[in-house]
């Protein structure tokens, strides 16, 4: 009984831990609408040979990084699907180095070696930051006193047995430390769920497990060499993709023009005054005639005292008084007409509560862009 008192204790500890990590990734999803969304507004604005256009450029950059780690947050709330995609280890480690920079103190030195030719894996980008930073903090936390982390990349070509990996192709990350090592009574229950070595309230135990999890969700396989005194070597090995890494389009780079514009009737339901304010002069740039609401209320009274056509209604899902989806069918007896796009910043999970699953419904993903606003709204009035 006291086993399974624990267990449930873990378990909404993680829960809750979860939840709060989703929250946080919405909130911090509308204050990226603004701080990209107005960038990007700038940028559009300026003329081609503005000298500011390089500096905003490097805002947009650090907004869409800034993405990424909100994705981590959902990731590991449980509430966002990962997102497969073809890598390279070695970009993703220079995206994240002043990260880990943050991470380790002072006094430990990080060496990279990386395999030039490195091969492509396909993963889930943020998972593999996780895995990587965790790594990180595990040998962090193996020298208390300083020292050095070696972290290497390299390619693997598997013909016969070896260790527990199939015939193939792989790519090596690998993690190097000279701290304190791991005993050997200890070993086997490294990579187990709150196992942990640190005195309570120090760590939660599951740093290993869930790189662990997320490398043979992977198809892959980590392993450890590690005595007493001299260290630990943490190496994971994924398989190589079948199709070399597409190169991705230079971040910060807007066209002043070419964005697909209308001049129907929007109707915007925004509860987020930052947002919907971003959201106006978005569509106002993209020659749309816009009628705002904070809530579903102000959006009811809108379709009853305006008598112009609504073409369409963009509306966040979840809101105070009513949310997205009960707004929609309100509208809807109204305007039968109208078509709906949503948009939101919650995860997956939260968006399947009110109703609406996200995979079938027409939704825009929080940071907004003037480039995906403006190809949206076309899909649904053309």
């Amino acid at each position: 009984m006291k086993i399974i008192l624990i267990l449930l204790s873990k378990a909404k500890e993680i829960y809750n831990t979860g939840r709060l990590a989703g929250g946080i990734a919405h909130d911090f999803n509308n204050i990226l609408c603004a701080i990209n969304g107005y960038a990007e507004l700038c940028l559009v604005k300026m003329p081609p040979d503005n000298p500011l256009r390089e500096e905003i450029g490097i805002i947009l950059h650090s907004g869409d990084r800034a993405t990424r780690l909100v994705r981590q947050l959902l990731a590991f709330s449980r509430e966002q699907a990962g997102k497969m995609e073809q890598l390279n280890i070695n970009d993703v480690i220079d995206d994240i180095r002043p990260m880990l920079g943050r991470l380790l103190q002072e006094d430990i030195e990080i060496a990279l070696s990386r395999e030039p030719q490195l091969w492509p894996i396909t993963a889930d980008r943020s998972q593999l930051e996780q895995v990587i930073l965790n790594l990180a903090v595990n040998a962090r936390d193996a020298m208390p006193r300083g020292g050095r982390l070696a972290i290497e990349t390299a390619n693997l070509s598997v013909i016969g047995e070896h260790l527990q990996l199939a015939p193939g192709d792989y790519v090596i990350l690998s993690f190097a430390d000279n701290g304190e090592g791991i005993r050997a009574e200890v070993m086997d229950h490294i990579f187990e769920p709150f196992f942990t070595t640190k005195e309570k309230g120090q760590g939660s135990g599951l740093g290993l497990a869930t790189v662990y999890g997320i490398v043979k969700q992977h198809n892959g396989e980590i392993t450890v060499d590690s005595r007493p005194g001299q260290g630990s070597i943490f190496r994971t090995y994924l398989p190589r993709a079948d199709q070399p890494v597409k190169q991705e389009p230079v971040k910060g780079v807007v066209p002043v023009q070419g964005f697909r514009k209308g001049t129907e009737t929007i109707l915007l339901v925004e509860d987020d005054d930052m947002v919907r304010q971003l959201c106006i002069e978005m569509l106002a740039r993209l020659g749309y005639a816009v009628l705002e609401a904070a809530n579903g209320e102000e959006a009811m009274h809108r379709c009853r005292d305006d008598h112009h056509r609504i073409d369409l209604l963009l509306t966040d899902v979840v809101m105070p008084k009513m949310s997205g989806a009960e707004l929609v069918a309100a509208v809807r007896n109204r305007h039968p007409q109208v078509q709906v796009l949503f948009m939101s910043g919650y995860a997956e999970q939260t968006i399947s509560a009110q109703g609406l699953k996200a995979s079938e419904t027409d939704m825009i993903r929080k940071p907004l862009t003037l480039e995906k606003l403006s190809e949206a709204i076309r899909r649904k009035l053309d």
